[in-house]
Order: C-alpha cells, then structure tokens, then sequence
C-alpha cells in the first residue's frame, strides 16, 4: 500500500511573530501555553524565532486554540481571523479596524447606529478627502527640505507672522507660505464638518425619541 503524500506549508519570513502576537495577546508565557495546548515550551520558543517550522499538527492546534487562520500561520497576512481576513480584502480595513468595528457593535445597538450615521455621512465623507489632502500637503512640505517642519494649524499661523524673515533666509519661502495657507485652510473645514456631523448625530438621538 502506497504512503499518503506529505502536506508541505510553505511559510514566509515574519510567521514566527505572528505565533508570538497570538501568545502575547493572551499574556500567556511559552511555559503557560505549553500547558493549554500540550506542545513544549522548546517547540513554541523555536517556532516564534522561526528557528523550526511548525508542523501540520502544531498548525492544526493553533488554528483550533487561537481560531487563527492558515494564512496568518504561514505568515501570508497579519490578520488573524479568517472571517476578518475576508472583510479585509474586501474594505482594506485593518484586523484592529474590523476588531474596533465588532466591539461597537456588541456594545449596544445605538453604538452601531451611530458609526453607520458616521460612515455613511457626507460630511464625514468629505473628511476623509480633506484629510488626504492634508497628507499631500505634508509630503510636499517634507520634500522642500525646511530645517523645521510646522505641522499644526496654530503653529503656522505663528509661523505666517514671522514669515518676512524666514523667506529672507530660505529660498522656498513662497511654496512653503503657499503649503502653510492651505493647511489652516483645510483645517479650518475639517473642524466645520466635524460640528456637522456632531449636528447631524445629536439630532438622531432627538429622532429617535420622537
């Protein structure tokens, strides 16, 4: 009788600290872990420096302790959860992100309500395009080489009085007062849509009551 053909993982580099994330979220020992799942402390401490692969057994008891998936052992995704990792490639949304999510969900029902009022509001909508913006404008900063980068509204407006002498001082004055108006600007609208929204959230608890 022909032997079953061996199952072979192919695991890639940084799997070790996936088995480790699993552990440390538990705040479990290797010792301690050892005894919940009856493989030894030496096997868990080489396969978390990726000094031994595990094997399909070990694969196997993870996956059922940890409800891990087999893409997150092999080290093909940080996302532990099979289901999150579908949510995942379908939203882009991190593991912690889709974590956050559940856990405002089994909060209560009017928490759930409120982060899709949030979602689906046009004004957090075009926070999110005003906060991309905002991260353009900082590249572009970065890239004009300052020797200090201002990177909050207050401090660019101290900074806008003090212009005169800093344009005498660095030839990139005009692009840098052109970056630094724009961001007070930008600022400026994502502090009015989130009042908005704020506006628009308390009143779903007026409309609920009526």
């Amino acid at each position: 009788m022909a032997n079953k053909p061996q199952v072979s993982l192919k695991f890639i580099k940084g799997y070790g600290n996936n088995f480790k994330k699993l552990r440390e979220d538990k705040q479990l020992t290797q010792i301690q872990l050892s005894k919940l799942i009856f493989v030894s402390d030496k096997s868990i401490s080489l396969i978390e420096k990726e000094q031994r692969e595990p094997t399909i057994e070990q694969i196997n008891i993870y996956s059922e302790y940890f409800k891990a998936s087999l893409d997150y052992l092999t080290g093909r995704t940080t996302i532990v959860n099979p289901t999150s990792q579908i949510i995942s490639n379908f939203t882009g949304l991190s593991d912690d992100s889709i974590l956050q999510i559940e856990r405002t969900k089994n909060d209560s029902e009017t928490s759930i309500k409120i982060l899709n009022e949030i979602i689906c509001n046009e004004n957090f909508e075009y926070i999110i395009f005003l906060l991309k913006e905002l991260y353009q404008l900082h590249k572009n900063a970065l890239d004009l080489n300052s020797p200090e980068y201002i990177d909050s509204a207050k401090e660019c407006e101290a900074f806008q009085k003090e212009h005169e002498e800093f344009f005498k001082k660095y030839p990139c004055s005009f692009r840098f007062q052109s970056i630094f108006t724009e961001e007070i600007n930008i600022t400026n609208q994502i502090d009015y849509n989130a009042k908005e929204l704020i506006k628009k959230l308390i009143q779903l608890v007026y409309d609920d009551k009526s």
